[in-house]
């Protein structure tokens, strides 16, 4: 996992050491798994991005959650918004 920064975003990149998408290995699948975990975590990355405006001088501040397969291409990602 990296942690990263973009003007007024916090990002939580997750990149798979293997290739999760192969032939023999449905994508779309893949993706919608990746998408209800994700799901299971809306709560919690909400709070992490309404938190950080008593750190940050910036209103509003983004959470962002990213899977990406070891190839690059990015699998699922959602975005959260202080404030919401």
């Amino acid at each position: 996992m990296e942690i990263l920064s973009e003007k007024d975003t916090l990002i939580y990149k997750y990149t798979f050491d293997e290739q999760v998408i192969t032939d023999d290995v449905d994508g779309d699948a893949v993706k919608a798994s990746l998408e209800k975990s994700l799901a299971q975590q809306d709560a919690t990355m909400q709070n992490v991005a309404n938190s950080l405006t008593s750190y940050i001088d910036q209103d509003p501040i983004k959470v962002r959650v990213e899977y990406v397969d070891a190839d690059g291409t990015t699998l699922c990602k959602k975005e959260y918004t202080s404030g919401n």
